[in-house]
């Protein structure tokens, strides 16, 4: 039995953890935070009328099969630790020119859905992208998310499948192969602003990317009971129940490489392992971790745009229908998206997502009180956006997107604002939350290996590493780092 420590309680390092610990080692989780969860964390409030439960990280949750894996690797049922609410409808979107679209849960109802919309054209059209989508899905997931590279050649291993994804059409801009399918500006937008998860523009993405919209739209978005954190919370638990030992309030300050393995630093002193999975924000842990010298193709990478966030909780008055995600693009989404993400700046008429976490569980705040999470992206900090001095113009501007969307805040009784630089005060490189961007050759095995072979046995997961952005890629993240533990360390099992 080998000792295996994981650096960092969030999404990713949980699911590492479940995944070796099944392996038969003995792992120890080392968190500076109080709490399971890492950027998916929450903070609890306590004011008069009761608490509030404030998250500041990931708001959509899709794959439910990816998300119990960590689970079903320790021997437990996800839902009874962690309930499921299907968002119906998935999403609300609104266009500017006064039209909505609220996304069904049912795949069954998307066709009748469409049509309304759009008409029955255009509901046609949106099956044959369906299809297309379900075959993309099942050639790429497996082949080239699903799995480790230790070489670009790795890819040739698969060239089988590479040749179907190049004749399906996937290395053609995501822009192009959507408009080959929806002929609807409006259908065209909200099936492609996925692309955005990744940090690339439509007409910048591949085609190969759409994947990202077939987890969104086509296999439903979720919310956990109790919110978001609730998943890592639960698998915290669960894996406390298997063995592993969780330190909160436990940062680590220093990984050193012995003859023996591994001593790994904390501020409650030092501890041996045989190896180390480091979920800490890639690009910052070279340095502040390994005393390594950041590689020139991480710190030369282009990085994902950054967010503005802001969270209010208190007594609300909200004019029409309600939904959990409400998504409003501009009146041009796709000179927006360019400025945000080529020039690097803030749009002028941004899109954004405003979620109600407590229309779908009220528990979340004190009776008669509301949540609401405004997201609005932006650039990160390698921009001329002076956020500093533009903070409470900032703050005020996500306010404003409340009141856009009908949404009156009779009383305030918590809020929190995030933007880059306080991102960056989290550990996040630039001040982004989604790291490196899904440019094609930062992707697949062109992305940041999640290995060392400066320092073998130190492993990687997380958004920075592979398979990149996103929950379901996160978990993914988790355990492919625990592939590569079982490869150097053997298995007890």
């Amino acid at each position: 039995m080998s000792r295996v420590a994981i650096i960092g309680a969030g999404l990713g390092g949980l699911s590492a953890a479940a995944h070796v610990v099944s392996q038969g080692h003995d792992v120890t989780i080392f968190e500076s935070l109080s709490r399971a969860g890492g950027r998916a964390a929450r903070e609890i409030r306590t004011g008069p009328l009761g608490t509030y439960s404030m998250e500041f990280g990931p708001t959509v949750f899709t794959m439910l099969d990816v998300a119990k894996e960590p689970f079903d690797a320790l021997g437990v049922n996800m839902e009874t630790l962690c309930p499921m609410i299907k968002l119906d409808p998935a999403y609300r979107a609104k266009f500017s020119d006064g039209t909505e679209l609220n996304w069904p849960a049912d795949p069954s109802d998307l066709s009748q859905t469409i049509s309304d919309f759009a008409g029955g054209d255009a509901s046609l059209a949106f099956e044959k992208y369906q299809t297309w989508l379900g075959k993309l899905y099942v050639i790429e997931y497996p082949t080239f998310i699903s799995r480790n590279y230790s070489r670009y050649t790795d890819l040739l291993s698969s060239s089988s499948q590479l040749i179907k994804l190049m004749m399906m059409g996937g290395f053609r801009s995501m822009e192009s192969k959507v408009s080959r399918f929806i002929s609807d500006e409006r259908l065209r937008t909200f099936a492609s602003f996925q692309s955005l998860y990744a940090g690339v523009t439509p007409s910048q993405a591949r085609a190969i990317y759409c994947i990202i919209s077939y987890m969104d739209l086509i296999q439903g978005v979720y919310f956990p009971r109790g919110g978001m954190s609730a998943y890592p919370e639960a698998l915290a638990e669960a894996l406390g129940e298997a063995g592993v030992k969780i330190h909160f309030n436990s940062e680590v300050n220093k990984v050193l490489k012995i003859a023996e393995g591994f001593d790994v630093f904390t501020n409650g002193g030092s501890e041996r392992f045989d190896a180390v999975v480091c979920n800490a924000d890639l690009p910052e842990s070279f340095s502040s971790l390994f005393d390594l010298e950041m590689p020139k193709r991480v710190q030369r990478a282009r990085y994902s745009p950054s967010c503005l966030l802001y969270i209010v909780a208190g007594k609300a008055n909200i004019a029409g229908s309600r939904a959990h995600h409400t998504i409003t693009f501009s009146a041009d989404s796709k000179q927006n998206f360019t400025a945000l993400v080529r020039d690097r700046t803030l749009m002028n008429d941004p899109s954004y997502l405003i979620s109600n976490p407590t229309f779908s569980d009220p528990s979340m705040v004190p009776q008669g009180r509301e949540m609401f999470y405004v997201l609005e992206p932006c650039p990160h900090l390698d921009s001329n956006v002076d956020f500093v001095s533009r903070r409470d113009e900032l703050q005020e501007r996500m306010k404003h997107h409340l009141v856009e969307q009908g949404i009156s805040l009779d009383v305030i009784d918590e809020e929190m604002f995030f933007d880059p630089t306080d991102w960056e005060q989290q550990g996040m490189y630039r001040g982004t939350p989604f790291s490196l961007a899904h440019t094609f050759f930062q992707s697949g095995p062109f992305r940041p290996r999640n290995y060392l072979k400066k320092l073998p046995g130190v492993f990687f997961c997380g958004t920075g590493t592979t398979p990149g952005v996103g929950i379901p890629m996160v978990l993914e993240s988790g355990k492919l780092a625990a592939d590569r533990v079982a490869e150097y360390c053997g298995s007890d099992r």
